[in-house]
């Protein structure tokens, strides 16, 4: 009788961990199939334009080569591979289907990372719904007109942004703030140059304010990043603003005293003098709105970095 049952006992473990191992190896298939989605390539019309220009732009909003996917998933699946041979079956599947849960979760964020675009928060969104925005388009027909210039990682995506904002008459994007004369893109790439990727802005005061454009400035990128913004890493993607008057200092520095109130981490953003703005090449300009974005006045669309 006690032999039956040890045998019995022996039969139904080795169905338990037999139970426990296959979902297991199911958990290990999407484990190798997310690491796919986080190493895959760039997308082929990204590649292309690096085929045509040739540029050492770095890969930004696109998640790929996560660490995460090196070093998390194996510790995750090596905890549920030993708990499979030593814990009962259910507790094994209540832990691989929380594992499971945390592997959809990122794979929804590595999508969204290289999917929709960045949408506007309400504040910036309020400033693009000015119901002046119309006669934005065409031009007050005066000739009050101001200057801002403003760093905040990739120029194409920033310019784009301010091409919305009622009130802004023109933008054009270039390199400020460094130390040699007539840099081309491949010289701010290197680094060695000082300058910043930056977008000059020409706007009617009269319709959107200094503040304001500073207001969609927060929105557009997370100014506590020294140096970087997502995966643009380098002092050409630095965070600044580059004053015209001491007005437009000192409302920047109240601007960042405000919305420094409403983060985690203290706000890096350079406040700086405006030097000399050199444009950067015809390729550049106004390039999202060119591969197709929405430029127009009032548009909320979220706006995809890359085009």
């Amino acid at each position: 009788m006690d032999d039956g049952w040890r045998k019995s006992r022996r039969r139904s473990t080795t169905t338990l961990e037999r139970r426990g191992r296959g979902v297991v190896d199911n958990f290990l298939f999407f484990g190798d199939a997310l690491d796919r989605t986080f190493r895959r390539s760039p997308t082929p019309r990204r590649a292309n334009y690096y085929r045509q220009h040739q540029h050492q732009h770095q890969l930004s909003c696109m998640c790929h080569r996560s660490s995460s996917s090196r070093l998390i998933f194996p510790s995750l699946f090596g905890l549920i591979i030993f708990s499979s041979s030593t814990l009962s079956a259910s507790w094994t599947k209540d832990l691989a289907d929380k594992a499971g849960a945390f592997l959809d979760s990122t794979l929804q964020m590595g999508q969204g990372m290289s999917g929709g675009g960045k949408p506007f928060g309400e504040a910036a969104a309020q400033i693009l719904r000015n119901p002046v925005g119309s006669r934005a388009c065409k031009g007050t027909g005066n000739d009050i007109q101001e200057v801002a210039t403003f760093a905040a990682g990739c120029f194409w995506s920033v310019e784009l942004s301010f091409q919305r904002v009622p009130g802004v008459l023109s933008t054009r994007v270039g390199y400020i703030g460094g130390h040699t004369p007539n840099p081309t893109y491949q010289d701010v790439c290197t680094g060695t140059t000082g300058h910043a990727e930056a977008v000059e802005i020409k706007f009617d005061p009269s319709i959107v304010s200094y503040p304001e454009l500073l207001t969609v400035l927060w929105d557009r990128h997370d100014p506590t990043q020294k140096d970087r913004q997502g995966n643009d890493r380098g002092t050409q993607y630095r965070s600044a603003i580059f004053y015209h008057s001491l007005a437009q200092k000192e409302q920047a520095e109240a601007s960042i005293k405000e919305d420094e109130k409403h983060r985690l981490s203290p706000i890096v953003t350079q406040v700086v003098p405006a030097t000399t703005f050199y444009e950067a090449e015809e390729y550049h300009q106004q390039y999202l709105q060119k591969g197709g974005q929405c430029a127009r006045k009032q548009d909320l669309t979220p706006i995809r970095c890359y085009g």
